[in-house]
């Protein structure tokens, strides 16, 4: 699942990724080439913060302030 190779098939509507995984091809590619919109989970630091800002379109906190 973490390649997201089962996205051809399931069709989703967007993605959820670890915010430790980034950044990565997969998801990079769903986003880039495939208009999909990319959330990351779960942001729980500044610096996690930052990170998802360039690579996610949407971010779920837990304990910090978006």
């Amino acid at each position: 699942m973490r390649h997201l190779l089962t996205a051809v098939i399931a069709r989703p509507n967007f993605i959820a990724y670890d915010i430790r995984a980034l950044p990565a091809l997969a998801p990079g590619i769903a986003r880039d080439v495939f208009h999909l919109p990319l959330l990351t989970w779960t942001v729980r630091t500044d610096d996690e913060k930052a990170l998802a800002q360039v690579f996610a379109d949407a971010i779920i906190f837990e304990g910090i302030e978006p």
